[in-house]
């Protein structure tokens, strides 16, 4: 764990243990606009699903959603296991940004081929 939040400060640029992790933008990227999506997940975990399939990174941080989901308040947190899904998500954002000539801390293009547009607005490809 500790390598991963040396990594981790470093793509944020934070000496903090604690908020660096929380400044990481591991899959953040730009999307259909709020008013016109149909299926807004709010505060829950949106991945990737281009074609309906889950990205690699979506699949790493979606587990570590799992995990965080599963713990009751008080109970110890598997951090190995999420540190070790989450240094593999690492990975994919610094090969997309470099695809799309991007700093690493920069958000990743819009992937609208992920959606389906209707008259009423669009909604996410995803797995059913």
């Amino acid at each position: 764990m500790t390598t991963f939040i040396l990594k981790v400060k470093a793509l944020t640029a934070s000496n903090d243990d604690e908020k660096a992790p929380e400044n990481w933008a591991a899959n953040i990227e730009l999307g259909v606009l709020v008013d016109v999506r149909l299926d807004d997940p709010g505060e829950s975990f949106d991945g990737n699903y281009p074609g309906g399939a889950a990205t690699p990174r979506t699949t790493q941080l979606r587990e570590v959603d799992l995990i965080i989901q599963s713990v009751n308040s008080g109970a110890d947190v598997p951090w190995t296991t999420v540190a070790a899904h989450l240094e593999t998500a690492q990975a994919t954002p610094t090969r997309l940004t470099a695809a799309e000539r991007l700093d690493a801390h920069e958000f990743t293009l819009p992937h609208l081929e992920q959606r389906t547009e209707s008259e009423q607005g669009f909604v996410r490809d995803k797995p059913t």
